[in-house]
């Protein structure tokens, strides 16, 4: 039924999603109405709590700008909607002639939710995808300053909707670290927002603790309300590639703290300045040599249970527990001596695969990759050549090559503690600074059968620039690392 109705009798709805309306547009639309009149009629319904009056359902621009033309009535569709039908209709309407601020669409989505309706719901009755209305219902939940931001342009639409995951706390402080860091990005680019995010949410894959159980009075990680996966409604299915977030960086930093002093308490021991050594093991994580035909396999904690443990809790990061290879390897040697057959094969396998046992030599020690005294005392002798024309540290390298062949050590760190114990104050940084220094020696002497493949592999390894073959250059080394040979060496190894 279409009335007319004068426009002092006509309200607009609370529930309408749109709160905000441009000055000039509505003046353009109110000259129109002027010059043409009104084309289209307005939608209304009975006011829910005053029969003698009516409340718009679509076409509150029309109303506003008709009385700034000073239009005393206007035609309107009188229909009989619920507050839920009214809300619908508005969202269509809004939708299809000027879009609604997200925020403004996220509010009214989620007073539909209040009325009853269900996400499917949403989807089916809007025509919106599940991820269009989940990042709307996201917004929802956005700081007050952050919905600011996103209305000014200042906060982009996706980098929102992101933030809007985060608790309001670790929001606002967001907010605070955008605004000192990036400031003078006019409108926060989404790489910047992530970065911010990523200093206050944790993947909970990487909690050390059982985060299928509650841990003292807070409540177990898998079903907190405060992490990402735990809202699939506002989140989607999929909310982070990697996983599940803690988005709650203060209660993440009481379980931090609260696992390194149980682990304390039970002997393990604390490391607040290093990071874990490579080639250390989880107790958490499944021995792969031990994986069955469906993939499964027992965790290193459960295996050898008492071995030591040391937990790296580097400046407040995430505590990872930690098992030495060599502990490791002992505490599976000593499980082995009580077992028998297979399963003491099994044991004392993996314990030489972590840490192999030291073999016994004779009193004339020969190196174990096989290269002859003699050829050790030849590359020496040339060494000390090249080393005084050079000007270099004659005995670093004289010891340092006898350590590379007769103890095979493969990391810079342990060469320079190898040093030590001879005498030799070298750091990991003179090791590398003179590499040209032993690259031009080796050029001198001619790498000798093996004896050269196992100098060139582990310079090749410290550098991180491959596996060390038969047409490897030196320069990849000299370049990785910066440095320029010595003059007087061999054109052929500087080129």
């Amino acid at each position: 039924m279409m009335i007319a109705i004068p426009v002092t009798q006509l309200d607009e709805s609370p529930l309408n999603p749109r709160k905000s309306y441009d000055p000039a547009s509505l003046s353009d639309l109110a000259d129109s109405l002027r010059e043409t009149g009104l084309l289209q009629p307005l939608v209304v319904r009975a006011h829910p709590s005053d029969q003698t009056r009516y409340q718009i359902v679509c076409g509150h621009r029309r109303l506003r700008a008709a009385i700034i033309g000073g239009l005393q009535e206007l035609d309107c569709v009188v229909k009989v909607l619920s507050d839920t039908g009214a809300l619908h209709a508005m969202l269509a309407e809004n939708s299809a002639r000027r879009d609604v601020p997200p925020i403004e669409e996220a509010d009214a989505l989620q007073h539909l939710l209040r009325l009853g309706e269900t996400v499917p719901d949403l989807e089916a009755r809007l025509g919106r995808s599940r991820r269009w209305v989940s990042d709307r219902l996201a917004l929802a939940h956005l700081w007050v300053h952050a919905r600011e931001l996103l209305v000014s342009g200042r906060l982009g639409l996706g980098s929102a909707v992101t933030l809007s995951r985060l608790t309001l706390g670790a929001q606002e402080a967001v907010i605070e670290k955008l605004e000192t860091s990036w400031s003078h990005e006019q409108s926060w680019r989404h790489v910047s927002v992530i970065h911010a995010i990523r200093a206050f949410s944790r993947l909970l894959s990487d909690a050390p603790w059982d985060i299928t159980q509650a841990q003292g009075p807070l409540p177990a990680c898998a079903i907190c309300p405060n992490q990402s996966g735990s809202q699939p409604s506002l989140f989607g299915d999929n909310d982070d590639d990697d996983g599940a977030r803690c988005l709650d960086a203060a209660c993440w930093a009481r379980l931090c703290a609260a696992y390194v002093a149980t682990a304390e308490a039970c002997g393990a021991i604390i490391d607040h300045e290093s990071w874990p050594p490579w080639g250390d093991v989880c107790p958490s994580d499944p021995i792969e040599q031990w994986k069955d035909s469906d993939g499964d396999a027992p965790t290193w904690g459960e295996v050898i249970p008492d071995a030591p443990m040391t937990v790296y809790a580097r400046n407040g990061s995430t505590p990872v527990p930690s098992i030495s290879k060599r502990q490791a390897a002992a505490s599976l040697r000593a499980r082995a001596k009580g077992l028998t057959g297979q399963d003491r094969t099994r044991y004392t396998s993996l314990a030489n695969a972590l840490d192999p046992p030291k073999t016994k030599t004779a009193k004339v020690k020969e190196p174990k990759h096989g290269a002859a005294q003699a050829d050790i005392d030849a590359l020496k002798t040339s060494f000390v050549e090249v080393m005084e024309k050079f000007g270099a540290r004659r005995i670093v390298f004289q010891q340092l090559i006898v350590l590379l062949v007769e103890e095979s050590w493969s990391h810079k760190s342990e060469l320079v503690v190898a040093l030590k114990r001879r005498g030799i104050a070298a750091s990991a940084n003179t090791v590398i600074a003179e590499l040209p220094t032993l690259l031009a020696a080796m050029e001198t002497a001619g790498p000798i059968g093996l004896l050269g493949e196992i100098i060139m592999g582990w310079a090749f390894r410290q550098a991180g620039v491959g596996v060390f073959h038969a047409d490897s250059s030196p320069t990849q080394l000299l370049e990785h690392f910066k440095l320029e040979m010595p003059e007087g060496a061999s054109s052929r190894v500087a080129s």
